[in-house]
């Protein structure tokens, strides 16, 4: 399948994460949560500050598919209303996975 100019999937993510990492280390920031940000937003995960529910939720299957998607949309819909407000977009990721990672820790194998 074939992305923005012709890339296949695969090349677009990988520019993704490559800008990305650059955008990080240009602002001098090793904040994981801020590379996590950015790809976020060129995933359009978030736009405008606010999150996109269905693109956050096949964001996070694709890298941990053992979720149970169930579990983690209620966690999503419970963490979108309970994360404070902030300022960017590496907070505010960063607020969210925190919250969902609380909210789902049971959930993960312990085995």
């Amino acid at each position: 399948m074939h992305g923005s100019c012709g890339m296949t999937e695969e090349e677009l993510e990988k520019n993704i994460f490559e800008y990305c990492r650059n955008q990080v280390a240009v602002q001098g920031s090793e904040s994981f949560g801020c590379f996590n940000g950015c790809v976020a937003m060129k995933f359009e995960v978030i736009k405008d500050m606010k999150f996109n529910e269905e693109k956050y939720v096949e964001l996070v299957l694709t890298y941990n598919p053992y979720m149970d998607r169930e579990q983690l949309i209620d966690a999503y819909q419970f963490c979108v209303n309970d994360i404070p407000k902030v300022n960017d977009e590496c907070a505010l990721f960063t607020e969210m996975v925190e919250c969902v990672t609380d909210m789902t820790w049971l959930y993960f194998p312990t085995e």
